[in-house]
């Protein structure tokens, strides 16, 4: 009975978890993959054993010991897990946070925490829950409901134009902001970006619109930096 009480809790508080990280990657409108769930409950798994197995081996050969099992089963669960993090689940399994693909995914977790949370301490548990859901849906509806400012960074009388779409993409346009410098990529990096990220978070698609060569430039540098 202690088993199956120290699992269920367990598996509250990673949902728990799970459910209070939503409304940061709704913010910054990150992916969030369906499998996050499973992983939060694996990780903790294989570090506590390979944590086990390092130690184990460390006084091993600090007293002089044989630790050539010790060495084999460590080598053995850092390659399972190697393994683990190269396997490419299928795209269905890593949607983008949208609104439908969240909602779902909370009910799933909520309904889980209705069923591990039948314990002496229940109304602790539900009341949990109901703020954890609660803070999400309004995430949910913040994300979904909020428009993005349009945004101008000016220098002198040259200008850069951030417009936002309705779909986290996002519209650079530029009028001759990019030739006040000629390195490019320093104004990118220390001027352009800073001002992206703060406003717009993380959008999924930028295209700059310019003349020449620094726009092309430009773009595919403030790709590079949200890849």
């Amino acid at each position: 009975m202690n088993i199956v009480s120290k699992v269920r809790d367990a598996l509250f508080i990673q949902a728990l978890l799970s459910l209070a990280a939503l409304p940061f990657v709704l913010w910054w409108r990150l992916p969030y993959p369906a499998l996050s769930f499973v992983g939060n409950l694996l990780f903790p798994l294989f570090l506590s054993l390979i944590l086990l197995l390092s130690s184990l081996v460390f006084f091993a050969h600090l007293f002089h010991l044989p630790a050539g099992m010790l060495c084999f089963c460590l080598n053995a669960t850092t390659q399972v897990w190697d393994v683990a993090l190269r396997t490419n689940p299928p795209p269905c399994w890593v949607p983008c946070a949208s609104v439908w693909t969240i909602a779902a995914y909370v009910l799933l977790t909520a309904a889980l925490l209705l069923l591990v949370s039948y314990a002496p301490k229940k109304s602790n548990y539900m009341s949990a829950l109901l703020c954890a859901l609660g803070i999400a849906c309004s995430a949910v509806y913040i994300a979904d409901t909020t428009q993005q400012p349009l945004t101008i960074l000016s220098k002198n009388k040259n200008s850069l134009v951030f417009v936002p779409g309705k779909h986290n993409d996002l519209e650079i346009h530029d009028h001759g902001y990019l030739n006040t410098t000629h390195n490019n990529s320093s104004l990118v990096d220390y001027e352009i970006m800073p001002h992206l990220l703060f406003t717009y978070a993380h959008p999924s698609y930028v295209r700059v619109y310019g003349k020449g060569k620094r726009a092309y430039e430009a773009q595919q540098r403030i790709r590079a930096w949200l890849t």
